[in-house]
């Protein structure tokens, strides 16, 4: 018989035997079950990895900890090792190592990641290499709105000094978010309540930018309740300079000169309170970020003798909003525990666009501009019960029944204006309504079967009611019922060596702007026509499904100081989407079909090694070296349905490698460290998923190194240097342009980008 288990929630809990009394030749057959129903205020000991299941991951907060205690690598690997599903952890202590300003910079160093963007700008992450979109990202475990046509989270936008910890969920359980091919990022932000102060400041240099940030945190604990202020603002830049040359489909060489500076700013509040409530707890937890972005692009562009044909201005400030209200109240009955939750949240965009173009003499020869507004909002309301059962059998079993049913209604309204010279420029495409509701339940059993193996089966449905509106009012609605299981399975060989294996249906849906209805009629020469067709969106797409298997093992050496871990992957995508080109009526209509398959897998490796832990050295007493990285083989094809062969994945690079080291010398309390990501070169063939057709793109090698000396001046302060993209990453791109035969060559495109480092100051005091 079990007891003591953790409830994830609470984090504690006390077992309660109930025994099935009858006659004495029943009582022969039937098992003696225990029940385990939390108790409120109740703090029980963690176990061993083995002996304890999935609760320990929450048990890292569910003792006040000092106030200068941060949640550390090794307590992360620690919940990693016991966790009933494949995932993993990045610590606040990583967070804070290299002083990274955003998510991205964090994302970057991990297994599997890859990302797009100018060249040392992490702004759109892809994990395993799959295009924008395919990652779900979640904030505190809700999915919140983008305001991007992709459905998915710019990472630029969220600041480091706000996370406490990064996971990274491989294969999805049927409790978390189902739209999600390559996996799941969930940024779980400042929430340990221990009555702490921190402070944190940063400036420096981008080129020729100033950049900063000023953060604060305050939390306080009042008996039965709890109050956590986080607020940070910082000022980013991008120094960035594009040198182009493209070759037309009749031979004309043009070359561009174009400096791309941009300057951004984020504000961000996450305040978190909490009431324990008799047998329950009441958790409010807002936020809101204020993000603002301006550039300021002049170009010159030359024939192929050098002669100026023209120059352009470009002028764009951008605003994106986003704000949520959410709520949470876990409360305790009699054989269960259960939950209660509801979030209203709105992300929003409004853009400005002014561009230029002038003869050689400097002349304006045209004016356009650009108004956009996007709103998205994403309201939900959730209910949820969870029940701890342990019997005997043969050995002692647990059982951890979760069930959950959650109402979602959701709004993307998007608008654009452009005017050139003047005169209104036709813009319907972009102007459309799109409004989704969706309603979600699951069922799943974390089965702990004896002392080493742990089976987890789930099931998770979902239906989407979606109307799609188009600029001329014309709706279009559709139902999409999906069936999502899940099994993961777990199987503890010793007690610091897992090996896993999981198995998922998920789904990826589809871009907004895709669903419009709305078709635009052709112009020009051979106008509806197969070569010059009509282009539309489809309404009626539906989500491309994948069943993903992953499986691998890990281990733990040094008492979690360490870790080495190995995970293969594969992910079969059926209704994969693609642009064809059909005869509808007497008219080509080009548009966004479900009609082709596609494939992903490959390999990742992640390690950390305490190295001077490792050998007999009176060293190992002052000082401490870490070997840290992983590396990434990724693998993958797109058919393409209309001439039934396969290409690659655009932007794909075959592999990519992070390396890490991280010196300590104890007694003066100083550290330096570096990281290191690279990325070799590669040429893809790939579906142009923009327009139809195919291109051939080839990306030149990418060394991005990072390095950060600190040092601790007393009790919880410590002063870094950080220098991101020490070598100034140079990012050269070529890309030919194909129709779809694959015989005409529509244009070839030359583009190198030069990014300048980054290097600053980081003070921080904790109380």
């Amino acid at each position: 018989m079990l007891s003591g288990s953790r409830h994830s929630a609470a984090g504690v809990s006390i077992a309660i035997a109930v025994v099935f009394s009858a006659e004495a030749s029943a009582q022969q057959l039937l098992p003696t079950i225990v029940v385990a129903r939390p108790a409120a205020r109740t703090v029980a000991r963690a176990k061993p990895p083995v002996a304890a299941p999935q609760f320990i991951a929450s048990a890292v907060n569910a003792e006040p900890a000092p106030p200068t205690k941060i949640v550390t690598q090794t307590q992360a690997d620690k919940a990693r090792a016991v966790s009933s599903f494949q995932k993993l952890i990045v610590s606040e202590q990583e967070v804070e190592k290299f002083g990274d300003g955003t998510v991205g910079d964090v994302l970057r160093r991990q297994p599997g990641m890859t990302f797009t963007g100018p060249a040392g700008v992490v702004k759109d992450i892809r994990l395993r290499g799959l295009d924008k979109g395919y990652t779900q990202f979640t904030i505190n475990d809700q999915p919140v709105p983008t305001a991007t046509k992709e459905r998915q989270l710019q990472v630029d936008r969220l600041p480091a000094d706000t996370i406490e910890n990064i996971e990274i969920i491989r294969n999805p359980q049927a409790i978390h978010e189902s739209g999600n091919v390559g996996g799941i990022v969930n940024v779980i932000l400042k929430k340990d309540i221990s009555n702490m102060t921190r402070f944190r400041a940063q400036g420096g240099r981008n080129g020729k930018f100033n950049i900063g940030e000023a953060s604060a945190l305050i939390s306080r604990r009042f008996e039965d309740f709890g109050v956590l202020f986080s607020g940070s603002h910082f000022r980013s830049a991008e120094d960035i300079v594009e040198d182009k040359n493209t070759i037309d489909a009749k031979g004309a060489l043009t070359r561009e000169y174009k400096p791309k500076p941009a300057k951004k700013s984020e504000t961000v509040l996450a305040p978190r309170l909490i009431w324990d409530l008799g047998g329950g707890r009441l958790t409010l937890e807002p936020f809101l970020i204020l993000g603002a972005e301006h550039k300021n692009e002049n170009s010159k562009v030359r024939n192929a003798l050098g002669v100026l044909t023209k120059g352009t201005t470009n002028q764009e400030d951008k605003k994106n909003d986003l704000w949520r209200v959410a709520g949470r109240y876990d409360g305790h009955a009699e054989w269960f525990d259960w939950f209660v939750k509801a979030g209203a949240q709105e992300a929003t965009l409004n853009k400005n666009k002014r561009a230029t173009e002038s003869n050689p003499k400097g002349i304006v020869t045209k004016y356009q501009t650009e108004l956009e507004k996007v709103r998205e909002r994403l309201n939900y309301v959730g209910v949820g019960t969870e029940r701890l059962i342990n019997y005997d059998l043969l050995v002692p079993q647990t059982h951890k029944i979760s069930t959950g049913l959650e109402f979602r209604d959701a709004d993307y309204d998007a608008v654009k204006r452009i005017a050139e010279n003047g005169k209104s420029k036709d813009a319907l495409r972009d102007r459309f309504d799109i409004h989704e509701r969706r309603l979600i339940a699951y069922g799943q059993n974390e089965w702990h079967i004896g002392e080493s193996h742990w089976l987890t089966p789930g099931l998770r449905y979902e239906r989407v009611i979606r109307n799609a509106m188009d600029a001329n009012y014309a709706t279009r609605g559709n139902v999409y019922d999906a069936l999502n299981p899940s099994l993961h399975y777990r199987w503890a060989v010793l007690e610091d060596l897992n090996f896993r294996a999981s198995i998922a249906r998920t789904v990826r849906f589809p871009k907004f702007d895709d669903l419009n209805p709305l078709v635009t009629i052709a112009t020009g020469a051979l106008a509806g026509q197969i070569t010059n067709p009509d282009q539309g969106g489809n309404p009626d797409l539906r989500p491309e499904q994948s069943l993903g298997v992953d499986f691998g093992f890990e281990k733990f050496f040094l008492d979690y100081r360490g870790v080495f871990g190995v995970n293969f992957y594969n992910r079969n995508v059926q209704d994969f989407i693609q642009r064809q080109t059909t005869l509808e009526g007497a008219r080509y209509v080009q548009r966004p079909q479900n009609v082709g398959d596609a494939r992903f897998w490959g390999m990742e490796i992640d390690w950390r090694a305490p190295l001077l832990s490792l050998i007999s050295s009176p060293l190992d007493e002052e000082h401490e070296l870490f070997l840290t990285g992983n590396h990434s083989e990724l693998r993958g094809r797109v058919s393409d349905a209309a001439i039934g062969r396969s290409f690659g994945v655009k932007d794909l690079p075959p592999r990519v490698t992070n390396l890490g080291l991280e010196w300590r010398y104890l007694p003066t309390l100083w550290s330096v460290g570096g990281a290191l990501n690279y990325v070799p070169a590669f040429t893809v063939e790939s579906i142009d998923g923009g327009g139809g057709g195919r291109e051939i793109k080839s990306r030149n090698e990418q060394v991005l190194l990072d390095l950060f000396v600190a040092k601790a001046l007393g009790p919880g302060v410590d002063l870094r240097i950080v220098a991101k993209n020490v070598l100034s990453i140079r990012k050269t791109e070529q890309t030919i342009k194909l129709t779809d035969a694959g015989t005409v060559v529509n244009a070839i495109e030359g583009k190198t980008e030069f990014s300048a480092p980054t290097v600053y100051f980081v003070f921080q005091a904790r109380f």
